[in-house]
């Protein structure tokens, strides 16, 4: 189904609404297509204001001109018929925004974020095996991108301290990322696995 739930891939050139099924008696359209024409690029270009999305802006001006359509008869007799299809984008715009705004809220957030690379899975996993201390001098040093001494402060211990914690946890994670990765090569090499 199309955003807006009624229209999918509905041609919405004058010409291709003369097909369509139109409430009320069958008469011709009687200045439709000029009104299509001179306000359907602006409708898109509302739309795009109000989504800034292409594609979802000429959804809403589509169904704005096909609600448009199938009540011409009455739409046209006011007095700025392009007016009432600004308010009804407007009403669709907003409505639509309240729709993925609940949709967002429901999602989790494991949904939404992208999936982390294999390589900060490994690291996170090999972080995990370090004691605390080091694990979190690691982390602001290397990652954070504190100088030792900041660390320290940080950490409110020597900075002797903290060199010995980055010194023995970089081992520590060396070693455990070089054992991961051999168990990955047996796998890959062990058809058992």
């Amino acid at each position: 189904m199309g955003t807006f739930g009624r229209v999918e891939k509905c041609d919405l050139r004058p010409h291709a609404l003369a097909s369509m099924k139109r409430p009320g008696p069958r008469e011709p359209v009687s200045g439709y297509e000029d009104f299509f024409r001179a306000t359907g690029p602006r409708l898109v270009a509302l739309g795009y204001v109000f989504t800034g999305d292409r594609g979802q802006a000429q959804d809403l001006a589509q169904e704005t001109l096909l609600r448009a359509w199938q009540r011409w008869e009455k739409v046209s007799a006011y007095e700025d018929p392009a007016a009432w299809c600004r308010r009804v984008l407007s009403n669709l715009a907003t409505s639509e925004w309240r729709k993925s705004s609940r949709r967002r809220a429901v999602l989790p957030s494991t949904l939404i974020a992208p999936e982390p690379d294999v390589e900060a899975l490994e690291l996170a996993r090999a972080l995990d095996t370090l004691p605390p201390p080091q694990r979190t001098a690691i982390v602001l040093h290397d990652a954070g991108d504190l100088s030792v001494a900041d660390v320290a402060r940080e950490l409110d211990v020597p900075e002797g301290t903290v060199r010995s914690w980055l010194s023995r946890g970089r081992k520590a994670l060396a070693a455990e990322l070089y054992l991961s990765d051999s168990d990955d090569e047996v796998q890959q090499d062990d058809p058992v696995h």
